[in-house]
């Protein structure tokens, strides 16, 4: 099928972003396709880049492991990120396998382009053996338009340390991130027992976190000023929802369109299921709109009470 025709098929527009990235990263549906090839020019670019990087980081005396391999260890403000031994055929063969999976959006080198900008995502800096970068390829965030790439458990791990060396290694050579460095004391200006008062109350947060729960070790796991952020703007959650058949079922899962037509959600087995809107009931609870109406009455003194409260968190 000609592709202006399947693009016309598709009715909901919130599938066409996936869908786009598919078709970019997918090879050409026939051989008799009119389409050119990509220019070789791109992959030699990058092929001279990645050789060239890999080389510069087996010339930095700070990078000399065992056996031959390349050691990346944090220092400074790559704090936080855990070291790193890999051979350096490994390191180019992971940097080959994320420009071909993951750069049509990130860019060839992790540093951004449609996506984000990966050497700065907390979610990677705050990795330690892929446990939060893997779940992200292997099940996509179709949410925010990025789709399960279906690689296998070595490609992963491949790219994972790319990323680990990527980050320890740009970090030395360039001005970095904004600095994570800001001395406690600088922030803790706020009185942490009013903090666990703000908390607990009933407009506070224990409706939804706890101590002893899901908070618990924050303090430790972030830096001051990274858990500042992270209060005031934890980032995006998917919004639940419930749906009611008319036979008086329900489906629970996570919500990924609702309009005047349909409604679809991603079930606790990973189904996608959809139904037109005017045959079911629709229940949805967003995790993050409690965060969005603080933000309007936090005061100054009670948003540094919070944090001081936080920083108990040990």
């Amino acid at each position: 099928m000609a592709l202006p025709n399947l693009l016309r098929r598709v009715r909901k527009p919130h599938v066409l972003f996936p869908l786009a990235i598919c078709l970019a990263a997918a090879p050409a549906f026939s051989q008799a396709s009119s389409e050119a090839p990509a220019p070789k020019a791109a992959g030699e670019t990058l092929s001279v880049w990645l050789e060239s990087w890999v080389r510069n980081q087996l010339l930095d005396s700070k990078n000399a492991g065992t056996d031959g391999k390349l050691k990346f260890c944090p220092s400074g403000r790559e704090k936080g990120i855990p070291c790193l031994e890999i051979a350096p055929e490994a390191l180019e063969r992971g940097g080959k396998q994320f420009a071909q999976s993951c750069g049509s959006c990130h860019g060839p080198t992790g540093t951004g382009g449609f996506g984000p900008n990966l050497l700065l995502s907390t979610l990677v800096r705050h990795d330690e053996e892929g446990e939060k970068i893997a779940p992200v390829i292997r099940e996509g965030r179709m949410a925010q338009g990025m789709p399960s790439i279906p690689l296998n458990e070595a490609q992963i791990k491949d790219i994972v340390d790319f990323l680990h060396a990527r980050i320890v290694g740009s970090a030395r050579t360039s001005m970095g991130p904004p600095s994570h460095e800001i001395p406690l004391e600088q922030l803790l200006t706020g009185n942490a027992q009013a903090g666990e008062a703000f908390f607990n109350g009933t407009d506070g947060c224990s409706g939804c976190h706890s101590g002893t729960g899901d908070l618990e070790g924050i303090a430790g796991k972030y830096s001051p000023v990274e858990l500042q952020a992270r209060m005031l703007y934890p980032g995006r959650s998917p919004v639940e929802a419930t749906v009611t058949l008319s036979d008086g079922t329900k489906v629970a899962g996570e919500l990924l369109t609702q309009d005047f037509y349909d409604v679809s959600i991603r079930d606790s087995k990973g189904w996608y299921r959809s139904w037109p809107i005017d045959s079911v009931k629709v229940e949805t609870r967003d995790p993050m709109a409690r965060h969005l109406e603080l933000l309007s009455v936090f005061t100054t003194e009670a948003m540094h009470d919070v944090f001081a409260y936080l920083e108990t968190f040990k």
